[in-house]
């Protein structure tokens, strides 16, 4: 069969991976399969008429774009098909809304090619396993399909057709936070593993529940193949959990160590692990195999709120954890996450006061949020939280709620709380040089001078909105190439503003009504931007 693949816009440098694994799977199984990636091209009225099936899919973020994918192809004529985790977090809500014909829940690979088989020999289709279809306005689905065990098997992912070249020779170093070790970085994504073998509360794994490790020699064998050609400096490893084993870890780290040796360039990477999985040994392992960038899921300080998360670890484990990280060079990448149903103003200020004391290491403060198919997203719909299910995918997906059993008055103290310590004591450095491509700045934790090149502070946009933003308004996250610390770069006048908020937030109902103006301000400069 004719098939377009529809990659939706990701709004940020995110590669959708998840789509080249299928176009793989489906060029395998011999269909002629064309591409077309919107964060490219927004052109779907004359692309759609040409195939006889559509495909698409991504995360509820995604949702306008897969909507009109959808709508575009049947109106040609087309068999729509929608995946991702959209679909298998809410199916029958999801088809619907975007009344496509069917849904593939979980993994893919081996759906869609089954589902496409029995379409063009036109058999029934319910004898395949993880699909999702409307008849008659009744809305069916088939019997679950098993994981994928052997991830070995599957084809290596077909980035080139999804515009991968195009991707990554237009990166910045100010594109992604994992990308300003390098002037010109150019990022490869792996896929080593899928799932995750614990179940914290506010996590969803769309591709099932059981935990998959691809093989070190099948990962090696793919980067063999597209690091030379795409000349690649820096892998971002995208499982939820890289590893939980410390031989699988070493392993990788003895044979990525050999690859980078056959290279005539520098090749860096990074991953996600759990804090059991750190400690100086481990450290020094990543960091002779070129590992320069750790992602941490810490989440909270106070042992009730990991307990009600579900998280299976202590306040001791992440101490000890950061601890180890800041006697090094490496990259520290974590959040703490605030509003967890379990949460008080008493368990808050635990995770604020080390934050407060660890502010060098870099972690993020932010709110739980409740992704559809999560345990907290349920928590909402049981509790009346979230009242509207499809309204609040389309339009407060990012919202904060109070899940907590803290009055509202409490829960918005603690959200001003949380912001005015971040604003006051996260590090941050004023810079000595802007110019259209680059910033030299001093870090706040070594005192060395850098300069980035081919960086942007802010997206570009018209000559006025970069001359407002880009000169005068911008604070722009950033590591430093030496020590491996996160900082904030800020103009003077929003370091202005972030003080003059800071005192305000003092008194929270006068610091509302400053943000709002804020917001308001940069809504215009928004809207002064090119299209």
């Amino acid at each position: 069969m004719k098939v377009l693949v529809v990659a939706p816009r990701s709004g940020t440098k995110i590669f959708p991976v998840g789509l080249a694994y299928v176009v793989s799977a489906l060029k395998a199984a011999g269909h002629v399969v064309d591409c077309l990636n919107l964060n490219h091209t927004f052109d779907l009225n004359n692309a759609c008429c040409r195939y006889d099936v559509v495909a698409t899919g991504g995360l509820a973020c995604h949702f306008t774009d897969i909507k009109r994918v959808v709508q575009v192809a049947r109106e040609a004529g087309a068999t729509t098909v929608v995946g991702g985790g959209i679909i298998s977090s809410e199916p029958e809500l999801m088809l619907r809304a975007f009344q496509a014909d069917y849904g593939v829940i979980g993994e893919g690979e081996v759906t869609v090619c089954e589902l496409l088989s029995a379409l063009e020999k036109n058999t029934e289709v319910d004898a395949v396993q993880g699909i999702a279809y409307l008849s008659d306005d009744c809305f069916c689905m088939t019997d679950a399909r098993k994981p994928i065990m052997c991830l070995d098997e599957l084809p290596y992912p077909d980035y080139e057709s999804l515009g991968f070249r195009k991707h990554i020779d237009t990166f910045k170093p100010s594109d992604l936070y994992y990308l300003d070790y390098f002037d010109h970085p150019r990022g490869y994504p792996v896929v080593a593993s899928r799932s995750c073998p614990y179940d914290c509360t506010f996590c969803y794994h769309p591709l099932g529940r059981v935990y998959r490790q691809r093989s070190v020699d099948s990962i090696i064998e793919e980067l063999g193949q597209v690091v030379p050609k795409y000349r690649i400096n820096v892998l971002e490893i995208l499982d939820e959990l890289f590893s939980i084993d410390d031989d699988r870890l070493k392993t990788f780290c003895e044979r990525i160590t050999q690859f980078r040796k056959t290279l005539p360039w520098e090749l860096k990477w990074g991953c996600q692990l759990r804090v059991e999985n750190i400690n100086d040994e481990n450290l020094q392992m990543l960091r002779d195999a070129g590992c320069y960038n750790l992602s941490l899921g810490i989440e909270s300080y106070s042992g009730n709120v990991l307990d009600s998360m579900r998280k299976k670890i202590l306040p001791e484990d992440i101490h000890r954890a950061v601890h180890c990280i800041l006697k090094t060079d490496l990259r520290l990448q974590g959040n703490f996450i605030f509003g967890d149903p379990s949460e008080t103003m008493s368990t808050a200020e635990e995770t604020i006061q080390f934050w407060k004391k660890h502010s060098d290491a870099g972690i993020l403060l932010g709110f739980v949020q409740p992704y559809p198919g999560s345990e907290l997203y349920r928590y909402c719909l049981q509790k009346g939280i979230i009242c509207d299910r499809l309204d609040f995918v389309q339009h407060h997906l990012f919202d904060i709620f109070n899940m907590t059993e803290m009055p509202d008055e409490d829960f918005f103290r603690l959200r001003m709380e949380v912001l005015r310590v971040d604003y006051a004591h996260s590090r941050y450095a004023l810079p000595e040089k802007v110019e259209q491509n680059a910033i030299t700045v001093v870090c706040p934790h070594c005192d060395k001078r850098m300069t980035y090149r081919n960086f942007a502070v802010v997206d570009s946009g018209s000559v006025l909105f970069s001359l407002l933003q880009n000169r005068l308004l911008f604070n722009k996250m950033m590591y430093c190439r030496m020590c491996g610390r996160r900082f904030w770069v800020r103009s003077a006048l929003a370091h202005l503003f972030t003080v003059v908020v800071t005192n305000m937030l003092k008194y929270p109902a006068l610091a509302i009504r400053v943000m709002n103006v804020r917001n308001g301000v940069f809504t215009i400069l928004r809207k002064l931007r090119k299209p």
